[in-house]
């Protein structure tokens, strides 16, 4: 590697030796007596080749880092994208309409799977590939940041939605986690997969195939307890309950493992992951060929659990094949696209200005990733280099 030359400081040879080159270029007396040291390395190369190779190498892997960031913040983009939509079709349009009905249900059944899925990806990259000590003030700010989030989106619900007067008793039941309100509970599963992350760091850290077996069999698990029996709101956030609605993060926490697991391995399109995929959706498609509706999302049944498996498999392949830079930047912010449109739906949603149509719900969506989008084109992040 080559070094800066400047304000005629001598600078040091890579094997350590000082020629006493000075801004001139000419070398000092001592300089042309002295020898380099061109020792070689056990292995036989020079030192110098040595820390370039490694170089290149800490280079490409940063460059590999980068464009996995982008492909599942693709994903991520994607999956925003359709929650938003679904949100505005719940509030602002009947479902009288069969296309908007599917597409409806598609959305249920996939964004949610998709997003554990790509919190696995992302966390083994952030997260668990690094030792716990290097990690957990990373994880525990964006926990924090989460269940901020969770809290604030609640209170919105409360206020602007249900149009309550203000009672530091409903504020008290959302801190404690004894109420979660509507189109908000998503948040509070995201917080909770976060402290599971924590907890079992050393598990998805050391992830393997039996790894992903075990919990597997324990999210299937989860969904023949008798859920009806669940009373604790925490535990309903974690198992699920027919008392409270919420996504259970063990239910879905078998989503969170393989993404973790298959980005450990580096896995893109491989056969056998798409069969099982593919194999996972279809109880659920020919239950809604029947029906006409899915199994049961509150809390999720088992073959609704599985069932977007194969559109959340389908995602993280088409991630890593495109670039759209829409996509990438709302992906970056997903949590501050979800906190923001919720916020506005449900003013909207509360307000005179609430209208049932599928015209009104569509342009609505667009006007509001729109303008959330040039929201966060105001926001700066600044930061400041300590004087030393």
């Amino acid at each position: 590697m080559k070094d800066e030359i400047s304000g005629g400081k001598q600078s040091t040879c890579p094997s350590g030796e000082n020629y006493g080159r000075i801004s001139s270029g000419k070398l000092t007396p001592e300089a042309q007596n002295a020898k380099p040291n061109l020792s070689v390395s056990d292995d036989g190369g020079h030192p110098q080749q040595q820390d370039d190779a490694a170089d290149v190498r800490k280079r490409g892997e940063a460059a590999d880092a980068r464009k996995r960031d982008e492909a599942v913040d693709v994903m991520k983009g994607i999956l925003v994208l359709q929650m938003v939509l679904c949100h505005c079709i719940q509030f602002f349009c009947d479902d009288a309409n069969l296309a908007v009905h599917v597409l409806r249900d598609y959305i249920n059944l996939t964004t949610f799977s998709g997003f554990f899925f790509a919190f696995g990806v992302t966390s083994w990259y952030a997260y668990f590939r690094r030792p716990f000590r290097a990690s957990i003030r990373r994880m525990l700010r964006t926990a924090v940041r989460l269940l901020f989030a969770f809290w604030i989106s609640s209170i919105c619900y409360v206020g602007l939605k249900e149009l309550r007067y203000f009672d530091p008793r409903q504020i008290g039941l959302i801190l404690s986690f004894h109420k979660y309100a509507g189109w908000s509970e998503f948040l509070a599963s995201f917080f909770g997969v976060m402290v599971i992350g924590i907890v079992l760091f050393a598990v998805f850290q050391r992830i393997n195939w039996l790894t992903v077996v075990i919990l597997c069999a324990v999210s299937a698990a989860t969904t023949f307890l008798p859920r009806s029996a669940v009373t604790s709101p925490l535990a309903a956030l974690f198992v699920g309950s027919t008392q409270y609605t919420t996504f259970p993060v063990i239910s879905y926490l078998f989503y969170f493992a393989f993404g973790v697991w298959i980005c450990k391995n580096q896995w893109k399109w491989k056969p056998w992951l798409f069969g099982m995929a593919a194999a996972a959706f279809l109880p659920e498609f020919y239950y809604y060929l029947r029906h006409c509706s899915l199994t049961d999302r509150f809390p999720p049944d088992l073959w609704f659990l599985a069932g977007g498996a194969l559109a959340v498999y389908l995602y993280f392949l088409l991630s890593q094949k495109i670039r759209l830079r829409f996509l990438q930047e709302v992906g970056a912010n997903s949590l501050f696209y979800l906190l923001v449109t919720n916020i506005v739906i449900f003013a909207f949603a509360g307000s005179k200005y609430k209208v049932y149509s599928i015209r009104y719900a569509v342009i609505f969506y667009l006007l509001l990733i729109a303008g959330t989008w040039y929201l966060q084109t105001l926001v700066r992040n600044v930061s400041y280099k300590k004087q030393v």
